[in-house]
This record gives structure tokens, C-alpha cells and sequence, in this order.
């Protein structure tokens, strides 16, 4: 089993039964999922802003992961690797930031389908496990 870390982009497809739906559900039975707090955050902002009800994400997430707290030490680690990757790349997201800090203080892979973290070996990106 590997520790894994659930991005947003992962649980609105999997709710929304996506093409990707069936790969990430065999991730999230097989695998030790966590979910950071800053992700909730994000994917009820993202299904709220579409209109939808955020209360069977919120639950998928309860039912099929850990939540990892956002506390101070990952806040600053989050903000330094943040401003080490906007010096690359002007459009990485702090939530990104978060996710990956997340990911690396778990020694966890990233289950994602977005391409901000395809140079990262800890990523897992949806459309290659097709």
C-alpha cells in the first residue's frame, strides 16, 4: 500500500463519476489516502462557484481519505516552496504548494490530473494510468 495525496481536481472528477472515476477509485480502495484541509477548501469553493451542493464530496472525502491539518510548520514550508516555484513558474497556485508540501512531509505520491506537478516523480497524472 502507498500513502497517497488527493488532489481537487481527483475528487470532482471522481463525484462527478468522470472518465477518470474507475482508476481513481481503485487508487483511493488500494492505497492510504489523505486529503490536506487546503484541498476541502478548494473543491468546495470549485463545486459551490458551479452551482452544485459540496455535501457528497465532503463525504467521499471523509469516507475515503485522512484530512491532514494546515498547520504552521506545513504553512511555512508551503509559502517557501511557493515563492521557490513562482520564480519558475508564474501561474503555480498556493494550493499547489500545498498539496505538494503536503505530499512530501507524508512521503506520499500526488493523484492528480494537472500538469503543474507532472515534473514531479512523487506525481501520479490521471491520463497516463488510462
Amino acid at each position: 500500500m502507498t500513502n497517497i495525496v488527493v488532489d481537487a481536481y481527483t475528487w470532482i472528477h471522481y463525484c462527478r463519476d468522470g472518465k477518470y472515476a474507475e482508476i481513481i477509485e481503485t487508487y483511493l480502495l488500494k492505497n492510504t489516502c489523505f486529503t490536506s484541509s487546503i484541498t476541502v477548501a478548494e473543491s468546495v469553493s470549485k463545486v459551490l462557484r458551479e452551482g452544485e451542493s459540496p455535501r457528497p464530496l465532503i463525504e467521499a472525502i471523509h469516507a475515503l481519505s485522512q484530512a491532514v491539518p494546515f498547520d504552521e510548520a506545513l504553512a511555512e514550508e508551503t509559502g517557501r516552496f511557493h515563492t521557490s516555484m513562482r520564480k519558475k513558474r508564474k501561474h503555480f497556485g498556493l494550493a499547489d504548494a500545498a498539496l505538494y508540501c503536503t505530499a512530501k512531509g507524508l512521503k506520499a505520491r500526488i493523484l492528480t490530473n494537472d500538469h503543474h506537478f507532472a515534473e514531479f516523480k512523487e506525481t501520479i497524472l490521471l491520463e497516463k494510468e488510462k
